[in-house]
């Protein structure tokens, strides 16, 4: 089922058409700029009829009905996104209706864990630090309320936790990242990007990791 859905979603037209070429589809549950990226592993193909097929063998051949819980504004048109995903989930044969909730709930669900359907939009955030392995805390059954939980998957992110040598953890990593992404528990669709807009009049502005250098920003006068 997991592997219907992920083939079932054209993932480069989002990036070319949705977010303008900026940023790239994403191969594994890591970014590239995050220690750990595995070099090796290439994003799923997107390929509809395998999708149909696999949902026929799942049980599914006249598709089914998904709800997804969805805080929109948060990142870079990711209204458009969700809608081009249910879009491309709908021609396979699956509707996914989509639950626009403010951040805020989202939150508040990741720790009560009383979600409303079977799918909410999520990153693999590995900031501020880019460590590859932070996001796994949650996306395992360390959480406290796990909404993906495979003991053999989290003994694989405790080997990285406890891996304190580089090159050691940095195999570790690799694979975590292998067995995610042949488990297929998300859709990831591409590495997250962030826009910042800024006037001719605002000087030394930086963004690091997030942090913006308030205490530095000037303001010339018109």
């Amino acid at each position: 089922m997991r592997r219907a859905l992920n083939l079932a979603v054209n993932r480069q037209q989002i990036v070319e058409h949705l977010l303008a070429g900026r940023t790239s589809v994403a191969s594994q549950h890591a970014s590239r700029h995050a220690f750990g990226h595995h070099p090796s592993l290439a994003a799923y193909p997107y390929d509809p009829e395998a999708a149909r097929r696999l949902l026929a063998d799942a049980g599914y051949p006249d598709g089914l009905r998904l709800t997804a819980e969805v805080a929109v504004g948060v990142g870079a048109n990711d209204a458009a996104v969700y809608q081009q995903v249910a879009a491309d989930l709908r021609q396979v044969g699956v509707e996914l209706e989509l639950l626009s909730i403010p951040m805020q709930v989202l939150v508040r669900r990741l720790f009560t864990g009383d979600w409303r359907g079977q799918a909410f939009g999520m990153g693999y955030d590995a900031a501020p630090h880019l460590d590859g392995w932070r996001p796994f805390r949650q996306h395992s059954c360390l959480w406290p309320r796990p909404w993906f939980c495979d003991p053999a998957l989290t003994a694989l992110v405790e080997d990285v936790r406890l891996s304190s040598e580089l090159d050691s953890r940095s195999q570790a990593m690799y694979r975590l990242l292998e067995a995610y992404h042949e488990a297929m528990p998300s859709l990831p669709l591409y590495e997250v990007v962030a826009f910042d807009a800024v006037g001719p009049r605002v000087k030394n502005y930086r963004n690091v990791f997030g942090v913006i250098n308030f205490a530095y920003l000037d303001l010339v006068r018109p």
